[in-house]
Parts: C-alpha cells; sequence; structure tokens
C-alpha cells in the first residue's frame, strides 16, 4: 500500500527515502483525520441564543405615554430620532391636557410611522386602554 501511494506522492527532486517519509506522513494524517471525524460528535460552531442581544432590555412592555427616549430606541427599529419624535408628540398632548396614545393607532400621527412600523412595535407596548381592559377582566 506504501508503494501506491508513494507513485501518487513521490515529487521530482527527492529522494527515495524522502518520499517514503513524505508517504508515511500522508497515511498518517489521512488515518488521524478518519478517526478524528469517526469519533467526534456533530459540532455547532455558533448555536443560536436564546434571546436576543437586548431582550434582558425589554423584558416588560412599554407605555408610549410614560418612557423615555432611551427606553422608547431600545425597542428594535425605533431608534433614537423615532423616539424623540415620539416624546415631543407626547408633551405636545400633555401641555393639551390630553393623553397622548389612548391605543396603539395613536402612534400613527408620528411622522414616519406607518401600519407595518405600528406592528413590529406592537409587542413591546402597552396602552393606557388596554391596562383598563386586563383590570376589567381580572375583577
Amino acid at each position: 500500500m506504501i508503494s501506491a501511494v508513494k507513485r501518487h506522492i513521490s515529487f521530482e527532486g527527492l529522494t527515495e527515502a524522502q518520499n517514503r517519509v513524505l508517504a508515511f506522513i500522508t497515511l498518517g494524517l489521512l488515518a488521524y483525520s478518519f478517526y478524528f471525524a469517526s469519533t467526534r460528535g456533530q459540532f455547532v460552531a455558533m448555536p443560536q441564543p436564546v434571546m436576543g442581544d437586548r431582550a434582558a432590555e425589554l423584558l416588560c412592555t412599554l407605555d408610549p405615554n410614560a418612557a423615555t427616549e432611551v427606553e422608547l430606541a431600545m425597542i428594535p427599529n425605533i431608534g433614537p430620532v423615532r423616539a424623540a419624535q415620539i416624546v415631543a408628540y407626547r408633551r405636545r398632548a400633555e401641555s393639551g391636557g390630553i393623553v397622548a396614545f389612548q391605543v396603539p393607532e395613536d402612534l400613527l400621527k408620528i411622522r414616519g410611522i406607518g401600519r407595518t412600523l405600528l406592528q413590529q412595535y406592537r409587542p413591546y407596548l402597552r396602552f393606557p386602554s388596554e391596562s383598563a381592559m386586563q383590570a376589567k377582566d381580572r375583577d
């Protein structure tokens, strides 16, 4: 068998002894790789995390009527600019004596927030109308 491997591995300019050593090393590496592959279980290099990177920051839902810009910016796809727009709108509404966001659709009044984004934000937000309904259900 070594002679068959030697014929395939022989290099010009190497002596017979060097070719035999090269063939022996090649067979050894091949045997080791087969052994390693057959005895090792399936390897997962980068398993997916159970929770996202920022999941701990958003374990609870936020009320857009009380949340700060920083808290709102933690919600995926809101970012600091849109969070500032939400807080500014809320302050204007509060100066008029009304609650800015009674239902999720009230966020549509913010420029740049459409129905698609509203659906993405929905799991992270709670509204006064929902809190009142949940309190009635518990009673």
